[in-house]
């Protein structure tokens, strides 16, 4: 029998699994949402700590966006298998 199917002789090629590929958005997910809650957290912490207006958590809160979409490129580029 002649192997007819594209992707059976590289395995690079091939396309991800559904499981795979959940895992990788689960991933992203976490990765983005939980530096966006721990800069809430901080804060709402330094707020109450400081007796500070709003610009600390707005700080706290861009720093955890930032930090949370530098998370999530950086898993996006791994998962590519991209090199400098």
């Amino acid at each position: 029998m002649v192997n007819t199917h594209p992707h059976e002789k590289d395995p690079a090629t091939a396309p991800a699994s559904p499981w795979a590929t959940m895992g990788l958005v689960a991933s992203l997910g976490l990765t983005v949402s939980l530096p966006i809650v721990a800069g809430v957290l901080a804060g709402r912490y330094l707020q109450m700590k400081f007796g500070a207006g709003g610009g600390i958590m707005a700080a706290c809160v861009l720093g955890g966006v930032f930090a949370g979409l530098a998370g999530a490129v950086i898993t996006l580029l791994r998962e590519s298998g991209w090199k400098r």
